[in-house]
């Protein structure tokens, strides 16, 4: 029982490093252990998953550097009368997350009842159809880094703010139905990104004079 009990804090540390790794958050990854994963809190625990996760991350900064991921202009303040737009905005966010979560188990059922087809060919089907996307637009598919990068610059107008939101949309949901080793992480970020820009972009449209220009930045 005791091994047992080991390997689960080993497991429960080197699935916390490797979220502390992708995102380059020792403390987030530990806290995803204590949350997610284990539920439970030991001195333990606690000593395996921060030494795993600062261990990993250390590691990581070494070879790749410690720099930003995204590159932010700097805004200004918004005064508290201001705020509104932020609390319409968190609860339309929170009405399209549940709108994506339902796309996505939707997608996967959807796919689970293609009994004529084994999951080979379920996987080389939606492989193909996002390769073509690939092929014809390569910034449409991927974690979206560059997409992201390219919103906080304001670079896109709000119908290809729009355009992009939509595909990026149906193409996560459509890809984790592969069954295939995937994540949903970076997809929804640039969702929330693509999101909060185009709300933004609408306001300032409407409501110049009640919005702040950098509203989509944040």
């Amino acid at each position: 029982m005791k091994q047992d009990a080991d390997a689960d804090v080993v497991m429960a540390a080197g699935a916390g490093a490797g979220l502390a790794v992708a995102f380059n958050a020792p403390i987030g990854g530990s806290v995803f252990v204590f949350e997610e994963l284990t539920s439970t809190f030991t001195p333990w625990l606690l000593m395996g998953t921060l030494a795993a996760a600062t261990s990993a991350v250390w590691t990581m900064r070494l070879f790749l550097g410690n720099h930003l991921d995204f590159v932010v202009r700097q805004v200004s303040l918004t005064a508290v009368w201001k705020s509104w737009p932020f609390l319409v905005l968190g609860g339309m966010l929170g009405a399209v997350g549940a709108l994506y979560n339902s796309t996505t188990i939707a997608f996967l059922r959807a796919c689970d009842r293609l009994i004529r087809i084994s999951s080979i060919q379920r996987a080389a089907l939606i492989g193909a159809t996002i390769g073509l996307t690939a092929w014809f637009a390569p910034t449409m598919v991927g974690g979206g880094d560059n997409l992201t990068q390219g919103v906080l610059s304001d670079q896109y107008a709000i119908t290809a703010l729009a355009g992009i939101f939509v595909l990026r949309f149906f193409i996560g949901p459509w890809s984790y139905a592969a069954g295939a080793p995937g994540g949903l992480f970076a997809p929804m970020l640039l969702l929330g990104a693509f999101f909060g820009a185009l709300f933004g972009q609408i306001l300032n449209h409407f409501l110049p004079r009640w919005v702040s220009p950098r509203l989509p930045a944040l």
